[in-house]
């Protein structure tokens, strides 16, 4: 029975995404709502069993949505990777040679101020 009810929510799913073009399925802003419709679907879904969510089934659905429409969607921009490490190092290093500094800063305006009374 929940099968079944999962291929509501499925076939609701891909009516939506029918109406978008092939070419537009890798923009999110054209696939937002048929991806976001058929989230809420199965959570209501899940709801009305009493099961929790995410679950098997769901995750089900979900993967054959992104091998049915999403297989082909690449990045568009590059990854972000970690900087040279000679960067790394002094981004590091620097905060850290600055606490003795405002360590002995402190112990010296601790010396030569009075205490209040």
């Amino acid at each position: 029975m929940p099968f079944k009810l999962g291929n509501k929510c499925w076939d609701h799913y891909t009516t939506l995404m029918s109406r978008v073009s092939s070419e537009n399925w890798c923009e999110w802003n054209q696939v937002n709502r048929p991806y976001s419709f058929l989230q809420h679907c199965l959570e209501d879904l899940a709801d009305v069993l009493f099961i929790a969510f995410p679950n098997e089934l769901a995750h089900s659905y979900i993967m054959k949505g992104h091998r049915t429409y999403f297989a082909n969607c690449t990045l568009q921009y590059q990854e972000l990777a970690d900087p040279p490490e000679h960067i790394l190092l002094s981004l590091i290093l620097a905060p850290i040679s600055i606490i003795p500094f405002l360590v002995a800063l402190v112990v010296c305006k601790s010396k030569t101020t009075k205490p209040q009374t």
